[in-house]
């Protein structure tokens, strides 16, 4: 109504004609129209609004619903994880508590074993002590009724005494054996020397006949090098009897000496006994040793004789094997072991094969402390040294040795079974001492050292220690009788220097030499003070050969 009233004051202000009356109807009613939609546009707008508002508010009330339930879950996922972490830690306890008691059930189990281990130990301990008390009473009852028998010969009272000696030593040692030694490595045994590796240096041909070739091969065979003949051949065997187990192999080498080398072909247990033949030296004319006479009657005819002299070639010489190398028969282009033929007896034409093998880590020296109780002694190549035994009866003399007029002063002259003979007189003149293992097997051969002054009794340093018998590092693989006075000679002299075995000796505690020559006496008879030449002599060193090349 306004904006009508504003337009017919704003015509007649400008004086503007009357307009027909259908023109001022039709802007009336453009006018009407116009109010009616503003009014219907209000009314829709509000009706907007209230929609809008109604939807707002179904929104809030969705939105609290949601924080409701938001709210309600939250809760109930914090109860459940409160549970769930409960239930975790009580299971966590539950196993903590199972794995402590495990532990402490393991616990009982490992102390009951070391108590168990440890009265076992104390029970070996135990035993092993009762033992060594039983054998030292056994010993000194042995030696008591020694020294009773010997009381009743005056001429004897002189040995009453050392004897009584040696039973104060063996008390006094006892305790030292049982306690070890400190600053000393300990014997690794004769198992573990003896197993070494080794290297073989060289072959032996001996052909059982009449002028049968003797020959050395130092490649593996291949090529044959003639060095001496067989004079006579063999086709019998000799019987040792009352034989210790274990001093040598059957098919091997059982003892290399100056004047003879003896070969094992096989030993039976049951009877303790071996059977043996012999390789021998040249026999000299103007001689007076006779190899032979050194043999019983019955095993005379089981000797190859060869025409190399003694101390020469296989015997003492560089060509001299090592007890315990392996024997065997050519048979043609094959080479079978000895020790694989039963009941072999030699036959004329054999062929035996000597594989000359040397233990590769030798030792340097071996030392004997020349007094009761004292120790030998073993230094490697690196003056490592290892207590490896000890004297149960020193040497105070020399004696008439028959193989030892075959080498030279401080030469070793035979390696046999259980003992080493050892030469401190020139070559031609007997004269020497023994080394003699003491062992069960060897009762008779000591109970003869313990009574002669040119031995020296050695054994094991320990009691638990295994035997040397026919074993490393004394008695087998070690040591063999080497020495010629050509060494000097020729190109390979520093090798064949290298390759003997020599003895030195300490007087007075001092310093390591030949033996003294005011003791050797100059002629082929044993000087008068043969039986003590050795009491000043308080140390004994033999030097070993320096190891083989691969």
């Amino acid at each position: 109504m306004c904006t009508k009233i504003l337009l017919i004051a704003i015509c007649c202000c400008l004086c503007v004609p009357v307009v027909a009356a259908e023109t001022v109807d039709a802007l009336s009613v453009r006018v009407t129209e116009l109010e009616k939609a503003n009014y219907v546009l209000h009314e829709d707008l509000a009706r907007a609004r209230i929609e809008l508002n109604i939807a707002i508010s179904m929104l809030q009330d969705t939105i609290s619903k949601l924080d409701t339930k938001i709210d309600t879950l939250q809760q109930k996922t914090l109860i459940e994880l409160k549970e769930q972490l409960k239930k975790l830690e009580e299971t966590g306890q539950k196993k903590y508590d199972d794995l402590q008691a495990g532990m402490k059930k393991l616990e009982e189990t490992h102390q009951k074993k070391f108590d168990d281990l440890q009265a076992d130990m104390q029970k070996q301990h135990d035993d092993l002590e009762n033992e060594i008390t039983n054998k030292t009473k056994q010993t000194q009852d042995e030696i008591a009724t020694m020294l009773k028998q010997i009381r009743e010969n005056q001429e004897m009272n002189n040995r009453l005494d050392k004897l009584e000696a040696i039973v104060q030593q063996i008390q006094d040692f006892l305790p030292l054996s049982s306690n070890g030694t400190i600053g000393h490595r300990r014997n690794p045994g004769p198992v573990t020397l003896m197993n070494q590796p080794k290297v073989e240096q060289f072959r032996l041909k001996i052909e059982n006949k009449m002028n049968g070739i003797i020959a050395v091969s130092r490649d593996q065979g291949i090529t044959w090098q003639p060095v001496g003949h067989v004079l006579t051949p063999t086709e019998k065997l000799g019987v040792e009897e009352k034989l210790p187990p274990n001093w040598s192999l059957a098919g091997s080498v059982a003892s290399t000496a100056v004047n003879s080398i003896s070969i094992r072909t096989s030993y039976d247990k049951a009877t303790q006994t071996g059977t043996v033949f012999y390789l021998l030296p040249a026999q000299k004319k103007s001689e007076n040793r006779e190899p032979l006479a050194n043999l019983p009657a019955s095993m005379q005819a089981a000797a190859i004789q060869t025409d190399m002299p003694t101390a020469k070639g296989i015997f003492g010489d560089t060509l001299t094997p090592f007890q315990g190398n392996p024997v065997y028969l050519a048979v043609n282009d094959d080479m079978k072991p000895l020790s694989a033929i039963a009941k072999y007896t030699p036959t004329k034409g054999d062929v035996f094969i000597i594989s000359v093998q040397q233990l590769k880590n030798m030792p340097q020296t071996y030392t004997f402390e020349n007094t009761y109780g004292g120790f030998v002694k073993a230094r490697d190549w690196q003056n490592h040294e290892t207590i490896i035994g000890q004297v149960l009866v020193p040497v105070r003399g020399i004696g008439p040795l028959a193989d030892t007029a075959g080498t030279g002063v401080g030469r070793l002259s035979s390696s046999k079974n259980g003992t080493l003979d050892i030469s401190v007189r020139a070559q031609g003149n007997p004269g020497g001492f023994r080394l003699v293992l003491c062992t069960e097997d060897n009762k008779e051969e000591v109970t003869k050292a313990r009574f002669s002054n040119s031995c020296m009794v050695v054994s094991e340093f320990y009691a638990s220690d295994p035997s040397w018998q026919g074993m490393a590092p004394l008695f087998m693989g070690y040591l063999h009788p080497r020495y010629s006075e050509d060494d000097f000679k020729g190109a390979d002299y520093m090798t064949r220097l290298g390759e003997r075995v020599g003895v030195e000796f300490k007087v007075d505690n001092g310093e390591f030499g030949g033996f003294p020559p005011n003791l050797m006496g100059a002629d082929q008879q044993l000087p008068k003070t043969a039986d003590i030449a050795m009491e000043h002599i308080t140390g004994i060193r033999i030097d070993c050969p320096v190891p083989p090349r691969s």
